[in-house]
């Protein structure tokens, strides 16, 4: 087919979508619409409270193939941006199945009346997009040859599904049939199963956190966790997921700000393509002892809530890592040693640092990290050395420069609106939590600092001390990320470093 042609084609198609969307909308069309909207994703929609929405994002990140997530929406917002111009969920489905304490209420054509500015809408993919594609590729579909109706609940209910269980608050739910439950319920709805929210004694919260459990954050976090849930006296009860076993470490930032989860711990070097204040800690040599990240912290915090505010999240905590120094396999005593070298980077100062060191750039995140340098992907990274100690770094690599290029933090963030919808009195628990993690978290880290270079050096890694070359070479490509960092945002660095220097 010709470019002119497919394109032609391909705005038809578009037109032929968008006309089927306005008839719903209008009420003019309320049936099934499988073999409608071709070559256009179709999907299941279910809307739910909030409250409940992380566990139902959970249930399908640990059951992709079962609930295949295809978009989420921010909380209130009955739009989908990234799915379709001017998509309104309230009324852009043909029929809407309503449930009420578990079972199917009512069916409507449209939402607007229900509309409530705690849903969370999710997609899932469905079977009505695949159908088209495989007619088009000239391949039978059975149960159409046959003269039957869909197969969609024949294969859920035939299906053996083993799916991941989950715990549900306030609901009864057998470990052997509740995702078989859940799959008949997605099955049989022709749209969208809208929720009401149940009367909860106990707001359930949850918090992923991108490392493990033998990390001080985590230990820190698990702590936190503990000592909100004895003072509101068991109101709020936060569960930890480490070692980004709920969401992905570079997606938590999202996840709390469009509420899938009510707070969250991030490095926050990784949201610096978001705003630059991100990056002011992890400019290297800006700030190389604990009490100069002490004062850089305290130079950029208020610009840093301004930007955290702007996206919808409060800061509640940081947490120090130990300096951050350099691992290789093989001993470095200037910048040519590195040169070619593939080094791991986690945000966007780390890659443009790769850059300058002559090495390649490669993202790696944590718990990849040994398998990375075990097939190559990796050649050497800067990292703390609590990173290397719980990584067991000595089994992929057998040196460590301790160059102290910078002291990054971790930040423990929530949710603007459900930091709002709590009283005065929990509010003050969680703010006096969190001065007392923050507080542990700066006292720990030159503890655990100390312990974890002793490990690698008891494991047999070659703990050594920077040359001057080298040290000169690096400070050089610090110089150059400041300037650059300052040239981002005039203003807002300007502040940061006039209030640090």
């Amino acid at each position: 087919m010709k470019r002119q042609d497919y394109s032609s084609a391909k705005r038809q198609l578009l037109e032929d979508s968008l006309a089927l969307r306005s008839q719903i909308r209008a009420g003019e069309f309320t049936g099934p619409t499988s073999g409608l909207a071709r070559s256009f994703v179709q999907g299941n929609v279910v809307i739910l409270p909030v409250e409940w929405s992380h566990q139902f994002l959970e249930y399908c990140q640990r059951n992709p193939v079962a609930c295949p997530l295809i978009s989420v929406s921010a909380p209130e917002d009955p739009t989908l941006p990234n799915l379709g111009s001017a998509l309104d969920v309230r009324t852009d489905g043909p029929e809407y199945q309503v449930f009420r304490n578990g079972q199917r209420a009512e069916k409507t054509h449209h939402l607007k009346d229900l509309w409530r500015d705690d849903l969370v809408t999710f997609v899932l993919g469905c079977f009505f997009s695949s159908k088209d594609a495989l007619a088009r590729a000239g391949l039978s579909i059975r149960y159409l040859a046959c003269s039957r109706k869909d197969a969609a609940y024949g294969a859920a209910k035939r299906r053996t599904v083993g799916a991941v269980s989950i715990g549900v608050q306030n609901t009864k739910q057998k470990r052997t049939n509740g995702s078989y439950i859940m799959l008949k319920k997605l099955a049989c709805a022709l749209a969208i199963g809208a929720f009401t929210t149940p009367a909860v004694m106990a707001e359930q919260w949850h918090m992923p956190t991108p490392y493990g459990d033998a990390n001080l954050p985590t230990q820190i976090a698990y702590d936190f966790a503990e000592d909100i849930k004895q003072g509101t006296d068991g109101d709020i009860d936060i569960t930890v997921h480490s070692g980004a076993s709920l969401v992905k470490h570079p997606e938590i930032p999202r996840a709390v700000r469009t509420g899938q989860v009510q707070l969250g711990e991030i490095f926050i070097g990784i949201m610096g393509n978001t705003h630059p204040v991100f990056k002011h800690d992890n400019i290297p040599f800006l700030a190389t002892s604990y009490e100069q990240a002490r004062e850089l912290w305290e130079a950029a915090k208020p610009e840093v809530e301004k930007q955290l505010k702007k996206e919808g999240m409060a800061l509640l905590y940081t947490v120090p890592w130990p300096a951050q120094s350099l691992y290789t396999k093989t001993p470095v005593n200037s910048l040519k040693d590195l040169e070619g070298l593939k080094m791991r980077a986690y945000s966007p100062s780390t890659s443009r640092l790769a850059d300058l060191m002559n090495t390649t750039p490669t993202t790696v995140q944590v718990p990849e990290i040994p398998q990375a340098f075990s097939t190559g992907i990796i050649d050497a990274m800067i990292t703390s050395p609590s990173t290397g100690a719980n990584g067991q770094a000595w089994d992929y690599l057998s040196h460590y420069t301790d160059i102290k290029a910078w002291i990054p933090k971790n930040v423990v963030v929530i949710n603007d609106r459900a930091l709002r919808r709590l009283t005065d009195d929990q509010r003050q628990v969680i703010f006096d939590a969190a001065a007392k993690a923050e507080a542990k978290g700066w006292k720990g880290v030159r503890a655990t600092a100390e312990k974890d270079t002793a490990k690698l050096a008891q494991n047999g890694i070659e703990v050594s001390q920077p040359s001057e070359e080298l040290m000169n070479d690096l400070q050089k490509i610090g110089d150059i990320m400041i300037k650059e960092w300052e040239q981002e945002a005039p203003n807002e660095v300007g502040k940061i470093l006039s209030n640090y220097r």
